[in-house]
């Protein structure tokens, strides 16, 4: 039976290692970025919550009805 060389083996097995870590990275990739866009929301909100005056009222569409993407201010 046809055997493949050692070298070859090991090439094999730590590229198909390396593949696994980079697409499982992906999803850890967006998970963090998803957790870190309601981090960044509530810091703004809680920055809204401490404002004074908004006599524009450029904060009025500050809150959790619209992406912190869309909001003006």
């Amino acid at each position: 039976a046809w055997q493949a060389p050692a070298g070859h083996l090991s090439h094999l097995c730590f590229s198909s290692f390396t593949l696994v870590v980079v697409l499982s990275q992906g999803e850890v990739s967006s998970a963090l970025v998803s957790l870190s866009n309601v981090t960044d929301q509530f810091a703004l909100l809680s920055f809204k919550s401490h404002v004074t005056k908004d006599p524009y009222n450029v904060l009025s569409n500050w809150n959790f009805n619209i992406s912190f993407y869309d909001w003006t201010g």
